[in-house]
């Protein structure tokens, strides 16, 4: 068995490969260049491709001879207020790049794909736990989102016309665990956790999921999982200041002494986005993102638990290891 991975130097595209290859998978592993690819992957035994989402034919024949796809990649933005390139390449890369991906697949004789999209597509239920049920989440404000509600609602309109495929679409949690290289944003923030550069602690609730978990899930996909169908892998809720408690305690420092409220937070955003744009840099913190925390949808993994066989690991296990990975490989 064959599969090809898109972003496959990211957190959860790099434990795909590892595990697809684990369980006996010969796995392509699509990389932006030969030298993050090794970097990320030269240890294994995955095949490095060189590809870019904006020119997706240039890679496609790599998958003519694959079982399985699984797209991971994605251009993430969050930010507020306009901007025009953002928007384009979130169009470019999340809604039309995907669709392209299915198709290239088609083309080249693949019938099974997983494609990653993000559990913050979903809304808010009156019940206070959301799930596959709930709806699309319907505030506009973060961009990276709606890209990915439009990316389902291309792929629901993709698919019957497309009877021979079968494509299943996976919602991550907010993912944390080792072997984050970028670092992804709850990484850098354990990060300035352990280096005591983080001043409070930000509010709000999340759903926090370890990368092995929602990647084990993702393989179970291959075999259980049903076409058209969406599952939330989402692990467990928690406040964003016992993450940062867990992860001050796993690396034996004090942890932030001040709990940050909302309308402080979402200050501290709007002028770490006004710095960004004058320096050309990015904000460590977004008024969206400080949305998305004080709005704190919490979604279940039920289905995915019974139909995929997903399993969680405990948080604290999963901040004990991501803290000790950081500190193996430099990041502390």
């Amino acid at each position: 068995m064959k599969a090809f991975v898109t972003g496959s130097t990211g957190l959860l595209g790099s434990e795909v490969v590892r595990q697809l290859l684990a369980e006996g998978y010969a796995v392509k592993a699509m990389a932006r260049t030969k030298e993050k690819g090794e970097k990320i992957l030269g240890n294994t035994a995955a095949e490095i491709v060189i590809g870019d989402m904006l020119d997706i034919p240039a890679f496609t024949p790599h998958m003519a001879d694959c079982d399985v796809v699984f797209h991971v990649a994605a251009y993430f933005k969050e930010y507020n207020g306009v901007d025009e390139a953002a928007d384009k390449m979130l169009q470019a890369v999340n809604v039309d790049g995907t669709i392209a991906i299915l198709a290239a697949a088609k083309a080249q004789g693949v019938r099974n794909v997983i494609y990653v999209s993000s559990s913050g597509v979903v809304g808010r239920s009156p019940s206070g736990t959301s799930d596959e049920t709930s709806g699309f989440n319907h505030d506009t404000s973060n961009q990276y989102f709606q890209s990915k509600i439009r990316a389902e609602e291309a792929v629901a309109k993709w698919l019957p016309n497309n009877p021979d495929m079968r494509v299943i679409l996976i919602r991550p949690g907010a993912i944390i665990g080792p072997g984050d290289n970028g670092p992804t944003g709850m990484g850098q923030m354990l990060i300035e956790v352990l280096q005591r550069k983080l001043p409070a602690t930000p509010p709000g609730n999340i759903n926090y999921v370890d990368v092995r978990d929602v990647a084990a899930a993702m393989v179970n996909a291959i075999e259980q999982g049903r076409s058209g169908e969406a599952y939330c892998i989402t692990g467990h809720p928690g406040k964003v200041a016992d993450i940062a408690k867990m992860a001050a305690n796993a690396g034996d420092v004090k942890p932030p002494a001040i709990s940050m409220p909302f309308f402080m937070l979402y200050t501290y955003a709007f002028v770490m986005e006004m710095i960004a744009r004058m320096t050309g840099g990015e904000p460590q913190v977004t008024r969206v993102i400080a949305r998305t925390l004080n709005e704190g949808i919490i979604s279940s993994s039920a289905k995915a638990e019974r139909e995929l066989g997903a399993t969680f690991r405990p948080t604290n296990e999963s901040i004990i290891d991501s803290v000790a990975w950081f500190k193996a490989n430099g990041y502390v």
